[in-house]
């Protein structure tokens, strides 16, 4: 059976050389083949709760089918786990080595726990950490170490693990577990003489109560890695608490200022609009000349803007951009005249804003910055009813060579601005240009309805793409295409995905790989794909597209969710 396979495959290459083949991985068949059949019945096996008929199916894939014995491993090793069995499961991550992935190392290591052999989990549980990296994986490991450390009677060593992920979590629910944890731990501990702690002198009031020693407290530097990493993630809620026990642990803190300030910041990102006004004008009265005043005022004036408080808008604002306000940076100064001034045109006072945009670009210095400034300008002349000031700075945007996006946005506002004060034929020809130039882009479809401008005849074609008979005969495409076949689509993705890697310029496989991750759900794969190797036919008319070439590079992601909420 194997000999007649081989011939197939010769007899297919052949083919291919001839009639070459579609660069789309296989459908599912009707009749699968032997393998297939197997890695269905696996599968089903598994789903069935069968798991130790299904980890005996997969090792069969695996020595069926090399280019895939490495997943059929995986796969076994899963089905072993879930049927209870530890020590052939142990067995089977023991031969992948580094190669075991983090997921299954995890639930190795939560067998072991469950079972009660603790240094089997510790050790697994310290390898998936490794081979996490820095995913949730890593966070759900350290958990994981901690509670085991813990049953083991290991309790110092279990606070230090939590003490070390309070720092160094990925995921807000990891911290808590962290920082739950630590606490009990630290409580618990600090009540017991002897202990390998922290000795701190018999001197201290309080301590002797506790034998002499405790549990090692979260130093300033903690709070303040604890408190970036929870607003990294957005949670400002939970980072606003560490803040005010940061503060209270450590009153006489020099950083109380900088802490402060921060906290209004976190709270104006909760949107606790009152408490953020509260400590912000707190802040000024106790703190006027200190260097974080700026950065304060500064929040309060998005606070007005937010409010819509118009007044307070306009005062606070003017008073940022004149340089008033005490530790205001250049970029404050810029940035609050740019909301300003946008604030003032959508409440219908454009003529007003015109004169923020004029402070503004006073202050403004670098090319790009000042032909952004001279946009928003212009288009706060034609809000006040002034077209033709704003055809002279629009002209005058464009002679400042602006980025692409900027030169289109500013084309397109040029002719409306020449339409307005009734330069008719000068709009017509921006426009008509505009939509000839860049036919696809946002301003220049606008500008097409606007001239009533067709789009350009194609001028490039896009390529006959088939796969060549080295690609059809790379393990990885073989991996691909069985998996594909068999309905495994995710994993036939990553093989896909991984035949691209080994063929980088090859438009055919990019097309292949694209059309799988699509298949597999992975969006922003098949985008990323698609523009990487096909820009060009993203911003021109093409012709001999694929039939699906629009919907690989621009997916619509939750189009079943989103049709059904509507």
């Amino acid at each position: 059976m194997r000999i007649v396979g081989a011939l197939l495959v010769a007899f297919s290459i052949g083919a291919v050389q001839a009639h070459g083949q579609e660069p789309r991985l296989p459908a599912p068949a009707a009749t699968p083949t032997e393998s297939e059949a197997l890695i269905q019945r696996a599968r089903a096996l598994s789903a069935a709760g069968s798991y130790r008929e299904s980890a005996a199916v997969w090792q069969a894939v695996g020595a069926r089918e090399p280019v895939i014995a490495s997943l059929a491993t995986r796969e076994s090793i899963r089905a072993l786990i879930a049927a209870g069995d530890i020590d052939p499961a142990l067995k089977g991550l023991a031969e992948l080595g580094t190669a075991a992935p983090a997921d299954l190392l995890l639930r190795a290591a939560d067998a072991c726990r469950t079972a009660g052999t603790f240094d089997c989990a510790t050790t697994l549980y310290r390898r998936a950490r490794q081979a996490a990296g820095r995913s949730a994986e890593a966070d759900e490991a350290a958990i994981g170490l901690a509670a085991t450390l813990e049953q083991q009677g290991n309790a110092r060593e279990a606070l230090e693990t939590y003490r070390e992920l309070q720092l160094t979590f990925r995921e807000v629910a990891a911290f808590e577990l962290a920082d739950g944890g630590a606490r009990r731990l630290s409580s618990r501990l600090a009540l017991r003489p002897f202990d390998t702690l922290r000795v701190v002198p018999s001197t201290v009031e309080g301590r002797q109560a506790q034998g002499g020693v405790e549990a090692e407290a979260l130093t300033e530097a903690d709070y303040d890695a604890i408190v970036d990493r929870l607003a990294g993630v957005a949670a400002f809620r939970r980072a606003v608490d560490m803040q005010t026990e940061w503060l209270k642990n450590f009153p006489d803190s020099a950083r109380r200022e900088a802490i402060e300030s921060a906290r209004v910041q976190y709270l104006y990102a909760l949107r606790a609009n009152d408490d953020a006004r509260f400590r912000a004008h707190a802040f000024l009265k106790e703190h006027p000349d200190s260097a974080d005043t700026g950065d304060v005022f500064a929040t309060l004036f998005r606070l007005d803007v937010r409010e819509g408080r118009s007044a307070d808008v306009e005062k606070r604002g003017r008073t940022i951009v004149s340089g008033a306000v005490t530790g205001t940076t250049l970029s404050d100064r810029q940035g609050a005249g740019r909301l300003l001034a946008e604030y003032l045109v959508s409440i219908g006072q454009p003529t007003k804003a015109l004169g923020v945009y004029s402070a503004l670009y006073k202050i403004t210095l670098t090319r790009s910055s000042r032909a952004d400034v001279l946009w928003r300008m212009a288009i706060a002349s034609v809000r006040a009813g002034n077209p033709a000031r704003a055809v002279k700075e629009l002209q005058q945007v464009l002679r400042l060579k602006p980025d692409s996006e900027t030169d289109r946005a500013a084309s397109f506002w040029l002719a409306y601005a020449q339409d307005a004060a009734g330069a008719k034929a000068a709009a017509r020809a921006q426009w008509t240009s505009l939509a000839r130039r860049q036919p696809l882009t946002y301003y220049g479809t606008r500008a097409a309805l606007r001239s009533g401008t067709s789009l350009p005849p194609a001028s490039i074609a896009f390529p006959e793409l088939t796969l060549r008979a080295a690609v059809i005969a790379h393990p990885d495409y073989e991996a691909a295409a069985l998996l594909s076949r068999a309905g495994m689509r995710s994993d036939a993705a990553v093989y896909a995905r991984r035949l691209n890697g080994a063929f980088r310029r090859d438009d055919a496989v990019a097309l292949l790989a694209a059309r799988a991750s699509e298949a597999a759900g992975d969006y922003a794969s098949s985008s990323t794909l698609m523009s990487s190797y096909f820009g060009p036919y993203l911003q021109q008319p093409a012709t001999n597209l694929p039939d699906d070439f629009w919907a690989l590079a621009y997916p619509r992601a939750y189009w079943t969710e989103v049709s059904a909420a509507a």
